[in-house]
């Protein structure tokens, strides 16, 4: 029963580690996506906002949206990958004080 027991949270922990957003998850993201249709780096895109912002877009779940009108030649994001370039523009936004390093 003990084997079974922590097979099963082994597997719950790793599937909770997935839910999380990763900001070098994000940069990934941006940079296949967005930096070469956009003409500029992640850490220019990211300073278009502030946090309330980008926390604004995300909780209304219009990220995606306003990433198409910010660069409308990128092509559309998969829904799996919002959250983590969400946290990479949040972590970057105009008033955080960061700077992205992403070429």
């Amino acid at each position: 029963m003990k084997r079974y027991t922590t097979a099963f949270f082994a597997l719950c922990l790793i599937g909770a580690v997935s839910l999380f957003a990763d900001i070098n998850q994000g940069s990934t993201i941006y940079k296949s996506y967005f930096r070469t249709a956009c003409g500029f780096s992640g850490n220019v895109m990211a300073k278009k906002h502030t946090h309330n912002e980008w926390q604004a877009l995300f909780d209304a779940k219009q990220l995606a949206n306003e990433l198409q009108t910010l660069c409308p030649s990128a092509k559309p994001l998969k829904e799996n990958d919002v959250a983590h370039l969400y946290e990479f523009l949040y972590h970057y936004a105009s008033d955080s004080g960061n700077t992205a390093l992403c070429y």
